[in-house]
Formats: C-alpha cells, structure tokens, sequence
C-alpha cells in the first residue's frame, strides 16, 4: 500500500491550543478509588490490576446500546464504569486479577462481572479470551507480573508486552495507556521523551475534523462515505497522526 501523505497545520495547532489553554482541565487522577487500587494497595496487586483492566479497556458500546450502570449515587457509562466495575471486584478479591486467576477464567465469570443496564459488555467473550491470554503469558514467561515489570526501558517493556494479544497493536495505544497509569502511581520509572500519547481512532478522529491533521482527498472520501477501513490502512492512519510532516 503506498504511504498516505499527512501533514500538519502549525495554525490549527496553535488556535486549538488557545482554545485548550483557556479551558479547567486537570491531569487525570490515578488514585482515584472509584476506578483504581488505594494508594496502600499490595503492589504486586496493584500491577496485576493495571495490566488486565487495560488489556481489556476497548470499546464498550456498541450501536446506540450504551454500556451504563448506577452505582450508588452516580451513573458511570463506557470506560468509567468498565474500570468502576474493575474496582468493585478489586475490592472483594484482588487476587481475581493474578496471573493464576486470569489464566483459569471462565468467560461467564466476566459475562457476570460486566453487565450494565441493558446486560453484558458486548464483547464478554473476546474480553475474557484476552484476559485468559494476560494470564497464561506471564506465567509462562515470568511468573509473576512484577517481573514482567523489570525492564530497562519503555521499548523493552513494549516488547514484552505485545507478545499478548491485548498489547499486540502496532501502534502501541494499550501499551502506552498502561504506562502512563505505571507512572503516574510512581510504579515506573522511564524518562520523559520516552512516554507517547496513546492514540486511537477517537483521536485521530478528531485530529481530522479539527484540521490538524490534514490526509489526501480519497481518504477523506472514504471516511464521508462510512466505508470500511482495512487493518493495514486503520494502522497507517494512526501512525500518520502519531509523526506525520509539518506544513
């Protein structure tokens, strides 16, 4: 496939940028006990935790089915209520998320888990198959998920970590959504031109939209059509936003 042409507008970049730093936002919170361990939390559970919430921390809804539950006094949705759920089973048994445990999981175990308003997560199964898959991977090779841990660098670590299924994305965006949430609780050290924001087709999305990046006009003909997008060409688009030319 030839290479999509892509490239940068410095004067988007700097308008959404204004618009940005106009804006309250906050660095996310990875002590918040909604949807992460406490900070007393056992480390080595802790570890387990991250690595099998973000193996399995993909799209949720699907259609105009929303994924959606109450949980006491607030309505988590998507993402949210995934790790809230996450949380809540941490808190009853940390071990659930072991090595040993995901190894052994019965896929109605997670049909259970992850039920919103309207039943289970969509994709129950291939969730459970991805955490089955964390599990096997590093009993195998390491035998507990600390070890996995000690590496020297990022690309070390990315390495290991897309020999299982749910990190094998050539772009990297669960690996480097794991590290971040590893940073963050100061259970990584890496330096910082080494962490890269993890992108995904939302991203990118709104890159386009917003003329950040700008593509060539058959591929945008392509997304106003709806058409269906390739692997091989969904992957290239990603890269394209990750380090595309600047004009």
């Amino acid at each position: 496939m030839a290479r999509i042409p892509a490239t940068l507008s410095l004067d988007k970049i700097i308008e959404v940028a204004k618009a940005l730093a106009s804006l309250d936002l906050r660095r996310s919170d990875a002590f918040d006990s909604r949807f992460y361990p406490p900070k007393d939390a056992d480390i080595e559970a802790t570890y387990n935790y991250f690595l099998a919430m973000v193996a399995i921390d993909h799209r949720t809804n699907i259609g105009d089915r929303q994924f959606t539950r109450r949980v006491g006094d607030e309505v988590f949705t998507g993402s949210d209520l995934l790790w809230r759920l996450g949380m809540e089973m941490f808190s009853r048994d940390s071990s659930f998320f072991s090595p040993a445990s995901l190894r052994r999981l019965d896929p109605a175990v997670v049909r259970d888990w992850l039920v919103g308003d309207y039943g289970p997560v969509w994709d129950y199964g291939v969730r459970a198959y991805l955490l089955r898959d964390v599990g096997s991977y590093v009993l195998r090779n390491y035998g507990t998920t600390i070890r996995l841990f000690h590496v020297s660098g990022v690309e070390e670590l990315i390495d290991r970590l897309s020999d299982m299924a749910a990190y094998e994305d050539p772009v990297r965006k669960k690996a480097y959504l794991l590290i971040k949430f590893l940073v963050l609780r100061g259970l990584l050290k890496v330096k910082p031109q080494e962490v890269k924001l993890p992108i995904d087709n939302h991203l990118t999305r709104v890159a386009y939209r917003l003329g950040i990046v700008r593509l060539e006009d058959w591929v945008l003909e392509l997304m106003r059509r709806d058409m269906h997008f390739s692997r091989e060409l969904d992957v290239e688009l990603r890269l394209q936003s990750v380090t595309p030319g600047t004009r």
